[in-house]
C-alpha cells in the first residue's frame, strides 16, 4: 500500500524490524506466568477470557453477609459443609446425610437450575481457590468463581498439568445453602461446596467424577494480591497478543517501507521480553504522525489500522499501571 504521498514520513529507528519474515505470533500458544504456588515456579493461569464478565477485581474476596446480601438471602446463620466421602455416602462433620449417587443427582440438578446473567453488573466475584487432593499441596486446579444476583454461579476452571482452561457455570441452593458447578460443557463433572465456604480460607469441596466415583479436595481461598497480580499479568498479555495480531492484519496490506515505519519494536514477539515505555512512544508517534496528516486517510481509516493504533496506546497505559520492581538493596561490602 501506498496511501497519499505514497512513502512514510521519516525513517524507521534501526533495529525495531529485522529483515526477513516474523513468525505466525498470532498462532503460537501464549500461556503468561501466574503466581499460585510458593515462589510461584512455573505456574501459569490464563482464564482472563472469562474474567471480562465479572468485573474489574475477579480476585476480590467475600463475605457471607455479602454474598447473601448479594442474591438477596435472607438467613443470617450460615450452615457449615465439612463434607467427607465414605462407603457410598456423604458425611458433613461426620454425619451421613445421603447415598453419593442421590448427592449427585441433586448436585447436578442445583448447578442447572438458574441461567447465568448476561450484564456485567449482575455478578459479584467471590475469589479465586486452589482445589487440591487430601494430602496434595503442590497446586493443580483452581476455579476463580463470580456469582450471580440470582443465585448462579460461574467462572473459570484451570488445570496446571495440561494448560486445561474451561468455563464453569452453576447455581446456588438457597434453602440449604448448597453450591455446584460443572465443569465444561461437554463430559462436565460436578463440583460442589457450601455457600460459607466461598468465603473462607479454608473449606471442602466433593468432586463427582466420572462412572460414580466421588471424593472430597481442599478447597483454599489464594489471598487478593497474589490473584490481583496474577490478573494484572494476564490483562496486560491479553492485550499484547491483540495487538500483534491486529498488526499482523494491517502488515498484510502495507509494502515493506510502511511495514518498517508502523512495525512493532521486536520485544513484542518475544515470550519473555516486555517492551519499553520509549520503545512503545516511538512507536505510537509514528501512529499519531499519519493519523494527523489527511493526506494518508486512505490507510488511517482502514480498521486494521484504527484497531492497532487503539491497542496500543492501551498496552502502554496498562504497561504503566503495572508495579515496577525496586532496585535491589546495595551489595554487602
Amino acid at each position: 500500500m501506498k496511501p497519499g504521498g505514497g512513502k512514510p514520513p521519516g525513517n524507521r529507528p534501526p533495529g525495531n524490524r529485522p529483515p526477513g519474515n516474523r513468525p505466525g505470533y498470532g498462532n503460537k500458544p501464549y500461556y503468561p506466568p501466574g503466581y499460585w504456588h510458593g515462589h510461584r515456579p512455573g505456574y501459569r493461569y490464563n482464564p482472563y477470557q472469562h474474567y471480562h464478565r465479572y468485573g474489574y477485581r475477579p480476585w476480590a474476596w467475600a463475605t457471607f453477609g455479602g454474598v447473601a446480601a448479594w442474591i438477596g438471602y435472607s438467613a443470617a446463620t450460615p450452615v457449615i459443609y465439612n463434607y467427607s466421602v465414605n462407603d457410598g455416602y456423604v458425611y458433613n462433620d461426620g454425619v451421613q446425610v445421603a447415598s453419593v449417587s442421590e448427592y449427585e443427582t441433586q448436585a447436578d440438578q442445583i448447578a442447572e437450575s438458574v441461567p447465568p446473567p448476561d450484564d456485567a453488573s449482575e455478578w459479584m466475584s467471590v475469589g479465586v481457590f486452589a482445589i487440591l487432593p487430601e494430602g496434595v499441596e503442590e497446586v493443580d486446579v483452581t476455579v476463580q468463581l463470580a456469582v450471580g444476583k440470582n443465585g448462579a454461579v460461574a467462572g473459570t476452571y484451570y488445570k496446571k498439568d495440561g494448560d486445561i482452561t474451561l468455563p464453569l457455570k452453576g447455581a446456588i441452593d438457597e434453602k440449604n445453602q448448597r453450591v455446584a458447578w460443572k465443569v465444561g460443557e461437554e463430559d462436565a463433572i460436578t463440583m460442589e461446596t457450601g455457600l460459607d465456604s466461598l468465603t473462607k480460607d479454608q473449606s471442602k469441596v466433593i468432586i463427582y467424577f466420572s462412572e460414580g466415583v466421588s471424593e472430597t479436595w481442599n478447597m483454599q481461598r489464594i489471598d487478593e494480591e497474589t490473584a490481583k497480580l496474577a490478573q494484572q499479568e494476564i490483562h496486560n498479555e491479553d492485550l499484547k497478543s491483540q495487538l500483534v495480531t491486529s498488526y499482523q492484519e494491517l502488515e498484510s496490506n502495507l509494502d515493506d517501507a510502511w511495514k518498517d515505519y508502523l512495525a512493532l519494536p521486536d520485544s513484542m514477539y518475544s515470550e519473555t521480553a516486555i517492551p519499553t515505555k520509549t520503545e512503545l512512544e516511538i512507536v505510537i508517534k509514528h501512529y499519531q504522525q499519519i493519523q494527523s496528516d489527511s493526506k494518508y486517510q486512505v490507510l488511517t481509516k482502514r480498521p486494521e489500522f484504527q484497531k492497532t493504533y487503539q491497542l496500543l496506546n492501551d498496552y502502554l497505559k496498562d504497561l504503566e499501571q503495572q508495579p515496577e520492581v525496586p532496585a535491589p538493596p546495595p551489595a554487602n561490602s
